[in-house]
């Protein structure tokens, strides 16, 4: 059997933690400029993407209206081989980021 566990955070001290072990899947919680934070990774699809590419990470969770404001970078996270996850009210709208 299986079993796969995802962890996704703002905490990067956390983050930090949990890459150490290399059985857990870790990705960056960012809300894609829906809401304003001061961390600017938070804020942005881009920066959270290159954060995630920096750290190692495997993916980025973002809410679905952050995806939708910016499929340009849905594209570079694409071709960087990141996973894109997405959580939020449109979360099962149909739309194609091809």
């Amino acid at each position: 059997m299986l079993l796969v566990q995802l962890f996704y955070f703002f905490n990067l001290d956390l983050m930090w933690w949990l890459i150490c072990w290399e059985n857990y899947q870790v990705f960056f919680l960012t809300n894609g400029g829906c809401e304003i934070y001061e961390d600017v990774r938070r804020n942005s699809l881009e920066e959270a993407m290159k954060l995630s590419v920096e750290n190692g990470l495997d993916g980025i969770v973002s809410e679905i209206k952050g995806i939708f404001r910016d499929p340009a970078t849905v594209a570079k996270i694409k071709e960087s081989k990141l996973c894109l996850l997405s959580y939020g009210k449109l979360k099962y709208a149909y739309f194609s980021f091809s």
